[in-house]
């Protein structure tokens, strides 16, 4: 009996060890969600995710409570034209940082209720390919 609760707690030590990886690892600074207009289906999302280890993170997609779905994108500009492009994952590279900033890569942030508020605080966190998970607060900003 003693052996087994044993594992056990081990096994939940070394987990939650794992899990705040990342979380210890990985940054989030000036993270910022762009104000909607009335009316708007969509908003952006921008963050700057800071990676000071030794190994690549890959961030698979990112969850709020506030938003009914939120997808990862990246603006284009080909032949004059703008467009945008759906990403499944975007990549952290070791010992350097990713700038998802407006007219770049974006989280897409679809369905809130009520409106977006200037000055709101709103909780995310950032899913990564491990599994580990990133939580951030970023503030609603006029563009």
């Amino acid at each position: 009996m003693f052996l087994a609760r044993s594992g056990m707690l081990l096994t939940l030590t070394l987990f939650c060890i794992s899990s705040a990886t990342a979380e210890s690892f990985l940054q989030v600074k000036d993270a910022w969600v762009r104000q909607p207009p009335p009316n708007a289906s969509a908003t952006a999302g921008y963050l700057t995710i800071v990676n000071p280890s030794d190994t690549d993170y890959y961030i698979t997609g990112a969850e709020s409570e506030r938003f009914g779905a939120i997808e990862l994108h990246e603006s284009v500009e080909e032949n004059g034209m703008a467009r945008m492009i759906h990403h499944n994952f975007y990549r952290v590279p070791a010992k350097s940082q990713l700038d998802i900033r407006p007219g770049s890569y974006h989280l897409m942030l679809f369905r809130w209720q009520p409106p977006l508020k200037e000055g709101e605080k709103i909780h995310f966190q950032l899913k990564l390919g491990n599994g580990d998970r990133v939580p951030f607060t970023a503030v609603v900003k006029r563009p």
